[in-house]
């Protein structure tokens, strides 16, 4: 989160455990960001309408209700977005970041 929010216009990240919810927002105020909202929720039931992503990104997410999970990836995104999973790791690479700020 930390390495989008500086180039997004908007970053939901969305998590199902409180505990991590509450060290998000501390994160979140803690460097300021007023584009970044954190939401109660999983991957399976992502509380944003349809067609909001320009880009969502995973991570440890995917594998638990696959089914329901690619669903919701499908509706949340917009029909030009796109879909990431990272399997390990918190920082979005690069690269990836560098897509991101060419599209503002």
């Amino acid at each position: 989160m930390a390495a989008v929010a500086p180039v997004a216009r908007y970053v939901f990240a969305v998590d199902p455990v409180a505990a991590l919810r509450r060290d998000l927002e501390r994160a979140v105020m803690a460097q300021r960001f007023d584009n970044l909202f954190v939401l109660d929720g999983r991957l399976s039931l992502v509380p944003l309408p349809e067609a909001t992503a320009d880009v969502l990104f995973t991570r440890n997410a995917i594998g638990w209700q696959t089914t329901d999970e690619l669903e919701e990836i499908n509706r949340v995104v917009k029909p030009d977005g796109w879909a990431a999973h990272f399997p390990e790791g918190p920082q979005v690479p690069a690269n990836v970041a560098r897509v991101l700020d060419a599209e503002d």
